[in-house]
């Protein structure tokens, strides 16, 4: 591909040297020397086209399901659930569901309350064992109550939003893309001394 592009490149580079009085290029009337220029490009375009489309072709398509929870009674105002779960939905969307090469994500939302989250997530993992992802969970104690379903179906929780470091421990099952509680905090508190140097440093707790 790297050589059939070469000499393009040079074919096009020689069409620009033309002779200053006679407009030819090397003797050849420029008419004339196009028509062979041209031939050139198309059959190097047939040459390298037929073996993209082979190569997108021979891949095979693969499809990963990811459950969703909507809890109709978090602790929460609901557009703060809903924006959670349009955002993740818009970034697949602006990718148009493809987060791979040939691998398309395929959303599956459920809807539930805190007590029967559980129930909801083994009874979808029935109907569809194809299921293999959870995204975007909210809240320590559902977290609580999914997970040794998760762990008996041996699926994975992608992304749960939690608020303390009782539920934070390590699992095959669980995966965390943000820091624990606790680390936040003494991350804050070293930028504070360190980079601010306050004399005073105040904490409120909100119940």
């Amino acid at each position: 591909m790297f050589t059939g592009w070469a000499v393009m490149m040079v074919a096009a580079r020689q069409a620009l040297r033309l002779h200053k009085e006679t407009g030819c290029c090397g003797g050849i009337p420029l008419f004339g020397w196009r028509i062979p220029m041209y031939a050139l490009y198309l059959v190097l375009l047939l040459l390298l086209l037929p073996q993209a489309a082979v190569g997108q072709t021979a891949c095979p398509h693969i499809e990963v399901k990811v459950l969703t929870l909507n809890v109709t009674d978090l602790p929460m105002p609901a557009y703060l659930a809903e924006s959670l779960y349009y955002g993740f939905d818009a970034a697949l969307w602006s990718r148009n569901y493809t987060v791979g090469e040939n691998v398309r994500v395929t959303l599956v939302n459920k809807s539930t309350t805190m007590a029967g989250s559980g129930k909801a997530i083994e009874n979808a993992l029935k109907n569809d064992s194809s299921i293999f992802v959870i995204a975007n969970v909210i809240g320590d104690a559902i977290l609580e109550e999914y997970l040794p379903v998760i762990e008996k179906y041996e699926v994975v929780s992608f992304a749960p939003f939690t608020g303390s470091t009782v539920v934070r421990r390590w699992s095959p099952h669980l995966y965390f893309v943000r820091a624990d509680p606790l680390a936040e905090l003494f991350a804050l508190i070293r930028y504070a001394l360190s980079h601010l140097r306050v004399r005073r440093l105040g904490f409120m707790y909100l119940q």
